[in-house]
């Protein structure tokens, strides 16, 4: 997944503590994921979230507040 954001040019800031896997997450960066590839992985969007949809403006509103804040509006 790591490699198929990067490879959309999504900033990606993958967490980890545990050398092992901040070595595999490097190491996502040393290939490409050819054009059938991305296009599979693409297919798993179900385009619902886990626990709310990134696609309804409504989760997002009750998620990230009503927008602006009042000082800018």
């Amino acid at each position: 997944m790591l490699r198929w954001l990067t490879q959309q040019q999504i900033v990606t800031i993958p967490k980890s503590v545990h050398k092992n896997r901040i070595i595999e997450n490097f190491n996502s960066l040393d290939f490409d994921l050819t054009a059938d590839e991305m296009a599979a992985i693409k297919q798993l969007d179900l385009g619902k979230g886990l626990l709310w949809s990134p696609r309804n403006p409504t989760d997002i509103k009750s998620i990230c507040g009503s927008g602006r804040p009042d000082s800018l509006k």
